[in-house]
């Protein structure tokens, strides 16, 4: 298959929690409905992204990865056969649910229904909105069994009332919740496993015993690893660095990565082989390991640029 940057169909998620802000700050035309998920990158069973663009327009990211291999990922490894990266963009119009999502050794102890998830959080937009991330300091396992069948349990998670730009570091165990008010950027492992704690009223199913046997019980440090300079995270599954200025990043073979444009100034230009493709704000690009491109702000852009498995980042 044809190496080049691939744009891909956007697929939206009604959420109870949803709005139409997407309209706005991406220029997106959406469908009807409170749209609260738009998977950009995105190969599950709940989604999979179709090639938007170029000579495999039509093809799903399944099908790349299946016929590309390490062309595609490079020494990045695919997840049971499907490309190892989630990203999506929430439009939080209410609070999403109480949740936490299971590590590994979690996931063996509930058996092949669930996934590890870890992701991280890019603040693209807050309108005076806030998070919940971890439980506060002493908190214990019984406190919080209890907070929860009196439904006190705001009480034991800590709130971080959140601006625009701002970066939050989210590994499996973390008991979470994103605020009304937020637009934000996640990237996460390829799961959709989530255990609901509390849903603040509004009658969904809750999972008390299974988010119970995920959540990490004790001090943690929520601190994104491997941050520094540019670099928001570095961890086992993904880099990110957050790159603003008008100088060209070079994409080395080797390394698959992905890049959102974020709302303001572009496009941006990726240039590659002697071709070059344009994105706007808003948008999202996946370029395979198997080509060097340089990505090349036209005026002073501000983009994630997430490197793709191990490794130093691009």
């Amino acid at each position: 298959m044809e190496l080049y940057p691939y744009t891909f169909k956007a697929v939206y998620k009604n959420k109870i929690w949803g709005g139409r802000n997407l309209e706005r700050i991406m220029g997106r035309m959406l469908p009807e409905g409170d749209i609260g998920e738009s998977w950009e990158l995105a190969d599950l069973t709940e989604g999979v992204s179709v090639v938007n663009n170029g000579p495999l327009k039509g093809k799903t990211l399944t099908e790349l990865v299946e016929s590309m291999g390490s062309d595609l990922l490079g020494e990045a490894e695919a997840i049971n056969g499907r490309f190892p990266l989630l990203v999506k963009i929430l439009d939080a119009n209410d609070i999403l649910s109480l949740q936490v999502h299971p590590d590994r050794s979690a996931v063996e102890r509930i058996g092949p229904t669930a996934a590890l998830k870890t992701e991280c959080w890019y603040v693209i937009e807050s309108r005076n909105g806030f998070i919940y991330k971890g439980l506060k300091e002493g908190v214990t396992r019984e406190d919080f069994r209890r907070a929860v069948e009196s439904d006190t349990v705001a009480d034991c998670v800590v709130r971080y009332d959140v601006q625009t730009g701002d970066f939050h570091w989210l590994p499996a165990g973390t008991v979470h919740a994103l605020g009304n008010g937020v637009i934000v950027g996640e990237v996460q492992t390829p799961s959709d496993t989530t255990y609901r704690v509390s849903d603040w009223g509004r009658g969904r199913e809750i999972h008390v015993d299974m988010a119970m046997d995920c959540i990490h019980f004790g001090t943690e440090d929520l601190s994104p690893p491997g941050a520094g300079d540019d670099v928001l995270v570095s961890c086992e599954f993904f880099s990110i660095s957050k790159v603003v200025g008008e100088l060209p990043r070079v994409k080395p073979v080797g390394k698959c990565v992905s890049v959102m444009l974020l709302p303001g100034p572009g496009p941006l230009v990726i240039k590659y082989g002697g071709n070059e493709m344009k994105i706007w704000p808003g948008q999202t690009v996946l370029i395979p390991a198997g080509i060097s491109a340089n990505i090349d702000p036209a005026g002073r852009c501000s983009y994630l640029l997430t490197t793709i498995g191990k490794g130093e980042p691009v």
